[in-house]
């Protein structure tokens, strides 16, 4: 199943269990134990339980199997069985929604508290991955409440039927419609106790479940190519060795990254996902690493200052915070909400940065305004449930949290400078969220990663002058410009319109390519063709210019961007060179920490060329320097 993370595979030996057995006990067999924390970054690992079946009735699932459904943020899961019309257990005289055609289990999660595993015993190796989850599958039996609803719909309609007047009738008493009142109701600022209680209310978790889509998984059988391909992978061959001498806790962070040694200390932060999201997981990481898990990660989407002050490592100050939150998050009623690109994928990014630009201008957003977007009410649903509440007789939407005005008042430059950024990038959010509707929301939906208005940046978008390109070519532009900057690095205008009018070709050509990103390729390639100023207004909202030459000022990396940053800094104001040493004075005053050589010369190299011990900017044009 498709998931994230990875480490280093760790290998334990017991090199003479001998010396440490009490007397009287003999040696049987001495095995040696490796520790893989991941087989590979898009696998993860769940247990699936039956507690309604005994082992020997098994639901036989590999000649049953039709379908698998999953919800990976909320660990759910959904497996579709073909049922025996022709068994002795069909009943064919039953109702007609009690004869099914297919059985559904559908998953709770389980407790995994502690730490569990998987093994694979291979001669004197035992393997070991860790367990992402343990679900408990038992029938659903949704059907029966279906079948229930519309029955009442049906007896509903008739009696509507029943009670309507004749024409002539109707028209003889019809009467002037009589005023309606309406409740007015004052809401009061919640306190931080109530606040919690609402997010961790079953009403608010539901809410937020059934926001997340399905993902459909492909099923394979014990003996399929690709489940011997995970079983190789799940094998270490890493020959790393565990010291001994440790602690207890140490050893089980070392075993499992992340993973809490006990439940207590596996607690979650309140509001906030499970693991890898536990409290003792926040604690090993530093600030910015920190905000970048827990607005990506973490189950609530929007949060006001003072929360993520307490989230902070402490010591902090405001100022370190905010500075971190302006590169990693969006001002929205004074809260701080998670950037689209941290939290969506293709089409989904540009119709989120819409709906925040809405609730930008006004808490409560229309149903008539979101009508406007036409993408799918499932979509539409998906990405409001974790930023607003609706109102079901208005169907209108207001934010979810209260307009945090202290922070807007005691941080007024800051909230101004998002304003009008929001303001300055009004209608670039609004053309690229039309422009996914006109590409059909199933293709401008499945877009690569990092296609959100601040998929580099982490920021709200610069300005914008109106463009005469088509909105297909606004749509496409960004995610294309965002993989020229990952290959090249650094580019001028002239040499960015050669790579997009070179993908397009190469795209077009190739039969491995899929149709939707052909495209996308040619449309973007069509911004090579746009005046000047309104192609070099689309590369400013992704990368930085220095004497006309371009690069991303961020990677979406907490670990290298503080240090690319400081290097930006110093070309800006040298672009001429840059020597090692006063780099490296740079490094200790802004940050009080050195990078890695591997990091610093990574950083380095991807922006300069070296002329004697002098770092160069590159001069952008594709050819080596």
């Amino acid at each position: 199943m498709d998931g994230a993370g990875s480490s280093v595979p760790e290998e334990v030996t017991m090199e003479s269990v001998a010396d440490i057995v009490e007397d009287g006990d003999t040696v049987v067999r001495e095995i040696e134990v490796h520790i893989t924390p991941t087989a590979d970054p898009d696998t993860k690992f769940y247990l699936l339980q039956y507690p309604l079946r005994p082992y020997w009735r098994p639901y036989e699932l590999e000649q049953r199997c039709e379908a698998v459904r999953v919800k990976h943020q909320h660990q759910k899961l959904e497996v579709d069985l073909q049922v025996d019309r022709f068994g002795d257990n069909y009943d064919d005289a039953a109702d007609d929604h009690l004869r099914i055609a297919k059985q559904t289990l559908t998953s709770t999660q389980g407790n995994l508290s502690t730490n569990y595993a998987i093994g694979i015993l291979q001669g004197n190796k035992l393997h070991l991955n860790p367990l992402h989850a343990i679900v408990q599958l038992r029938p659903s039996l949704s059907y029966l409440n279906e079948a229930d609803e519309q029955k009442k719909k049906n007896i509903t309609r008739v009696e509507s039927d029943d009670e309507m007047p004749d024409a002539e009738e109707g028209a003889a008493t019809e009467k002037k419609p009589e005023p309606v009142a309406f409740k007015v109701e004052i809401k009061k600022q919640e306190t931080e106790r109530q606040q919690q209680s609402r997010l961790m209310s079953y009403a608010h978790l539901k809410q937020l479940e059934e926001a997340e889509a399905w993902i459909t998984l492909e099923p394979h059988g014990l003996d399929s190519p690709v489940t011997k391909e995970i079983k190789m992978k799940m094998k270490s061959s890493a020959n790393n060795l565990i010291r001994f001498d440790m602690s207890r806790n140490e050893y089980m962070k070392k075993l499992v990254p992340g993973r809490a040694p006990s439940a207590a200390a596996s607690q979650a932060v309140p509001g906030l996902g499970k693991e890898p999201l536990s409290k003792s997981y926040l604690d090993t990481l530093p600030l910015d690493k920190r905000l970048h898990a827990v607005l990506s990660q973490g189950r609530v989407h929007v949060l006001q200052f003072e929360r993520l002050m307490k989230l902070a490592p402490a010591g902090c100050t405001e100022e370190e915070v905010l500075d971190v939150l302006q590169k990693t998050a969006y001002l929205v009623q004074g809260c701080w909400v998670a950037t689209s690109n941290m939290r969506y994928t293709g089409g989904r990014c540009a119709i989120r940065d819409y709906i925040l630009l809405q609730f930008v201008k006004n808490r409560v957003v229309s149903r008539e305004t979101l009508e406007q977007l036409r993408v799918s009410k499932e979509i539409l649903r998906e990405i409001l449930v974790p930023l607003a509440v609706q109102n079901i007789k208005t169907g209108g939407w207001e934010f979810i949290e209260s307009t945090d005005k202290t922070f807007i008042k005691r941080h007024n430059s800051i909230a101004k400078d998002q304003l009008q950024r929001w303001t300055a990038g009004d209608k670039l959010i609004s053309d690229r969220a039309l422009a996914v509707q006109q590409m059909g929301s199933g293709k401008a939906m499945g877009a690569k990663p990092g296609s959100g208005l601040a998929a580099s940046t982490g920021i709200p978008p610069r300005p914008s002058t109106s463009s005469s390109m088509a909105p297909e070519t606004l749509a496409a532009l960004p995610d294309a410009l965002t993989q020229i900057f990952l290959k090249h690095h650094v580019c001028t205008l002239q040499f960015i319109c050669h790579c997009l009018r070179e993908s397009a070709i190469t795209k077009s050509q190739a039969d491995n390519v899929k149709v939707e990103e052909k495209a996308s390729a040619v449309a973007a390639a069509k911004g090579a063709s746009a005046p000047v100023a309104e192609l070099t207004a689309i590369v400013d909202t992704i990368a930085t210019n220095i004497n006309g030459v371009y690069f991303l000022t961020q990677l979406g990396d907490p670990t290298q961007d503080p240090f690319r940053e400081v290097v930006i800094a110093l070309l800006k104001q040298k672009s001429a060179g840059l020597q090692r040493s006063e780099i490296m004075e740079a490094f200790k005053l802004a940050l009080r920490k050195m990078p890695s050589n591997q990091l610093y010369q990574k950083i380095m190299k991807e922006l300069c060329y070296t002329r004697g011990a002098t770092w160069v900017l590159k001069t952008g044009d594709g050819r080596p320097s």
